[in-house]
């Protein structure tokens, strides 16, 4: 059995209520696994103009380079987790728009895109704000960047029993 860490005096007690919660989220860790970094992204910078009317910025496309692996993902229980680093994006796969991806969501379920031997094209139209600085928003700058962009599995069992011992916890 591994050895507990002391306790830190400064520290207060736990509830048994956060002491369960902090379980669960330890838990709730393993519930997305093997992850496989995507490759060969491209961009090309534009201003939005009216419903469907860019101005375009770049002449050319440039070229995003991720570490190369091999992509073994095609289940149902197969996502993308793409995490820029602000803005609002919309994701469409083989052009059927998809799923919005912002702060708050980058988990992207493949469903019926997930088979074996598929070849995918992502497209993300992505928003970015650039307002004269904003104290509220921290962020101002020209360019954004992917700080994430990977193939995952969900453990859709451990997931459940998350879901359900949060419910419990919180009822």
């Amino acid at each position: 059995m591994p050895k507990r860490k002391p306790r830190d005096p400064e520290r207060s007690p736990d509830l048994p209520h956060d002491w369960i919660a902090r379980h669960i989220d330890d838990i709730a860790d393993l519930v997305f696994y093997d992850p496989i970094d995507l490759i060969s992204w491209q961009y090309r910078r534009a201003r939005l103009l009216d419903v469907g009317q860019y101005e375009q910025l770049d002449d050319e496309w440039g070229k995003i380079s991720l570490d190369f692996q091999k992509y073994t993902h095609a289940d149902e229980d197969s996502y993308l987790d793409i995490d820029l680093d602000g803005g609002e994006t919309q994701l469409a796969i083989n052009g059927r728009l998809w799923q919005g991806l912002d702060y708050y969501r980058s988990l992207v379920p493949l469903g019926e895109f997930a088979q074996a031997g598929a070849q995918l094209e992502l497209t993300m139209e992505a928003f970015i704000i650039n307002y004269p600085y904003d104290e509220r928003r921290h962020d101002e700058r020209d360019y954004h960047k992917f700080t994430r962009a990977r193939l995952i599995r969900r453990d859709t069992i451990l997931a459940a029993l998350v879901h359900d011992s949060r419910l419990v916890l919180d009822a």
